[in-house]
Order: C-alpha cells, then sequence, then structure tokens
C-alpha cells in the first residue's frame, strides 16, 4: 500500500531480487502457505469439537486445565492461520506488482494523466514507486512468518506454565488441604509467577547501571535475569523478538501487539460464542427466538442433530413425530454446574453415589417437568450416558397412550444457577412434539 509521508526511489530503479540461496525463497513461502493453511483450516473444528465432548464432563481443577489448554491451543492455531492467509494474499499482491513492472517498467508516464497540478505534485512527492512497493510487500511477506511463531512459542510458552502450576496445585490441594481451594492455590501461584517476572524487571532497569558488575549482588540480579529467561523458554525465540523489535518504532510495536491480542482473542471469542448459539448473526425483528413456547429447535431432537455437535445442556426427545410408545426424554448435565448447584441447594444428597434416589428426587424439585401443563416425575427417571456424545445425565420413557392426536408440549426447566450468581435465571425449554 502507498505509505504518505515518504519519499519514492526512482521510477527506474529495478526490483529487488533475491541473490543466491534466497533466490527462491518466495517460490518456497507460497508453497508451504498453501499446504499449510489447507491443513490448518481443519483443525479449528476438530479442536472446537473434542472440547465441547470434554467440557461437560470435567470441573474444578480438570475444568480448569481443559479451558486453558483449549484456550493456548485455539489462539496458537488461530495465528497461525491469519498469518499464512495474510502472507498468501500479500504474496499474490507482490507478484501483481512483479508483473504490472514488466510490462510497464517506465512506470507512471505523468504526462498522460488530466489530473490538477496540486494533485499532480502530491502524487509525485509521496507515492512510492513500484519498485519502491515490490520491495517494501517483499520484506513485509518475509516477515510475517517470524511473528506468527514468537505468537505460537508465547502460547506454548503460557501453557506449559499454566500446566505445571495446575499440576503443582492439585497436588498441594490433595496432599495437604483435603483435594479444596485448588483454584485458589492456582492463581496465587499465577499472581506470583507474575510478580516474580515482573519485580526481576523492574530491578534490572533500576539497579543494573548502578551496580559494580564483580559485587554480590550484580552477579545474584544477573542469574535472576538468566533464571527467569529460561523459564520462559526465552533461547528458543529470542533470536526472532529481538530482531524484531529492535527494527520497529516503538509506538508501531505496541500497537501491533495490542492489534494482535485483541484481533485474535475476539476472532476465537466470536467463534466460541456462535458455536454455543449462544449468538446468532440475523435481521429477524419480529420472530421470536428458539426459546420461545412456539418456536420448534432441530437441536431437540435426535435426529435433526447434526452429527460432529454435543449440544452439553440441551435436552433432548428422539424426533418431532413420536410414533413409538414412549417418549424418551433426555436430560443432559454438565459436571462442574451440577456438582456445585446439588451441594449447594440439596445438601442431603451425598456426593459418594451411595443414594442415587436422593439425587433424582433433588433434580426432580430443582428441575421441573411438564407435559402439556402437567407435572411429571423426574424422580422416577434412570441415568444415562449418551451413547453418541458421551454426556452424562438422566433418561425418561414417558408414555404416550392416552396422549390425543396432534401437538403437544414438554416444558423442562433449566437447572437453576447458584445463589451466588448475579446473572439472570436460565429460560425453560420449550419442547414440541406431534403423534
Amino acid at each position: 500500500m502507498p505509505l504518505m509521508g515518504e519519499q519514492p526511489s526512482p521510477d527506474s530503479a529495478p526490483p529487488r531480487q533475491p541473490q543466491g540461496i534466497f533466490s527462491q525463497i518466495w517460490e518456497l513461502e507460497l508453497l508451504i502457505s498453501g499446504a499449510v493453511v489447507f491443513a490448518l483450516l481443519q483443525l479449528p473444528p476438530v479442536l472446537d469439537r473434542e472440547f465441547e465432548r470434554l467440557a461437560p464432563h470435567v470441573g474444578g481443577f480438570l475444568e480448569l486445565a481443559v479451558v486453558y489448554a483449549y484456550w493456548y491451543t485455539g489462539l496458537a492455531l488461530y495465528a497461525l492461520i491469519a498469518s499464512f492467509l495474510l502472507h498468501l494474499t500479500a504474496r499474490g499482491y507482490w507478484v501483481g506488482l512483479i508483473g504490472l513492472h514488466s510490462v510497464f517498467p517506465q512506470g507512471v508516464r505523468w504526462e498522460n494523466l488530466k489530473y490538477s497540478s496540486t494533485t499532480l505534485r502530491l502524487y509525485r512527492e509521496r507515492m512510492p514507486s513500484l519498485p519502491v512497493l515490490i520491495a517494501r510487500t517483499d520484506d513485509f511477506c518475509s516477515l510475517i512468518f517470524s511473528f506468527a511463531f514468537v505468537i505460537v512459542f508465547f502460547s506454548a510458552v503460557s501453557l506449559f506454565w499454566v500446566s505445571l502450576l495446575l499440576g503443582g496445585s492439585y497436588t498441594v490441594s490433595e496432599l495437604l488441604l483435603g483435594g479444596r481451594y485448588t483454584k485458589e492455590l492456582f492463581f496465587l501461584g499465577m499472581t506470583l509467577f507474575m510478580l516474580s517476572s515482573t519485580t526481576i524487571s523492574l530491578l534490572d532497569k533500576r539497579l543494573s547501571h548502578k551496580l559494580d558488575p564483580l559485587s554480590r549482588s550484580a552477579r545474584f540480579l544477573e542469574k535472576s535475569i538468566e533464571l527467569s529467561a529460561y523459564m520462559v523458554l526465552l533461547p528458543l525465540y529470542a533470536p526472532i523478538l529481538t530482531v524484531l523489535f529492535s527494527n520497529v518504532r516503538k509506538k508501531a510495536k505496541y500497537l501491533l501487539i495490542i492489534l494482535v491480542s485483541v484481533g485474535l482473542t475476539a476472532l476465537f471469542l466470536a467463534n466460541r460464542l456462535v458455536r454455543s448459539h449462544a449468538v446468532q448473526v440475523d435481521s429477524y425483528s419480529y420472530l421470536p427466538e428458539d426459546r420461545d413456547e412456539r418456536a420448534v429447535k432441530p437441536v431437540y431432537y435426535e435426529d435433526q442433530r447434526p452429527a460432529d455437535e454435543v449440544f452439553s445442556l440441551e435436552p433432548s426427545i428422539q424426533s418431532d413425530v413420536i410414533r413409538a410408545p414412549y417418549l424418551k426424554l433426555f436430560i443432559p448435565y454438565s459436571a462442574d454446574h451440577t456438582e456445585r448447584v446439588v451441594a449447594e441447594r440439596c445438601p442431603e444428597v451425598e456426593p459418594a453415589r451411595k443414594d442415587p434416589a436422593a439425587l433424582l428426587r433433588c433434580l426432580a424439585r430443582l428441575q421441573p417437568v411438564l407435559l402439556d401443563g402437567k407435572p411429571l416425575s423426574i424422580a422416577d427417571f434412570n441415568f444415562y450416558t449418551h451413547p453418541k456424545t458421551g454426556v452424562r445425565g438422566i433418561l425418561g420413557y414417558i408414555s404416550t397412550q392416552g396422549l390425543a392426536k396432534g401437538g403437544h408440549l414438554l416444558k423442562v426447566g433449566a437447572l437453576p444457577r447458584r445463589k451466588s450468581s448475579m446473572r439472570s435465571p436460565r429460560d425453560p425449554y420449550f419442547i414440541r412434539f406431534w403423534i
């Protein structure tokens, strides 16, 4: 893109050409980008599906481990995909510029442009020539790979330390605290880790120029800096990072970091919201939401669900048209939320699976089910594991004998939130079916 305010090279200057062993680097970059983009685009849906399959089964320490692993792996994937796509686009633009210059090596013929004198003067002074633009685009393409892998290294190091701190927190909790305060220990460890790194950096800036290099304090500070570098595996990516940051203007450097971080996080969260159906992008202002009583939502019917998706908190029946003598209602549960709510609202239920009937009675009280306005007792339901998704829950066989031909409404209450939650209560599920 033209960079205003910079003096161009003469139009007659030839495009910069790589020399020696680097003469075919751009062709290799195109080949790698095309292959890697094709491969990487297959991975985010796989990562999403595996997270959705695993998330309902874990809580507490394991929930943190799964969420952080999903988060950092996803960020690394999106960074690579965005970088390689950008590289392909920029290289295509660069090839186009090379072709244009080969056809018109003389560059712009200003005498043929019917612009005003002011416009012509501004264009001649500030618009870079094709050779300059070719060189800048070539530099940009060559830098994309390096910057992308710095982000990947950051994600990998973060995941390594999160895993280490989670393992340590879990071990201390189990050995010394009876399995309690795992999350609190983890966040305390994260805080101490960040404070130690920040403190070492501040001491280096404030004291290193004042200390005698041979003094004990200077040696201690040097060892601390060295340890801090190895803790974040800096030797792996320091050559890339230092070259990039030492050749980029300070304001541009921090702006780039902010834009990339915010952009990748927004992209990752947007994908998560869309897949969880928390956000729907449409312009329907009159039609109701899917959770409305008059809506027929495909996710409620087993025979209409996409084969590769897991709906961890959505109840389901076998079909919208029931021809069998029984309606099979499956109510799934996520481990973390169910454990917390049951422990808070049904203290009589023991967590050691000693009295399953007490748990069913608790769920029946917390999550009422009505058929055509008449309450059903889910205390008679059975525990069940979904054969396709692996999500656990309860399954009820509701007789359809005696139900009139036509439409019917099954209302399934949502499991309530914890008492300490500030969020509004969940809406019930309305499942319509026909006989």
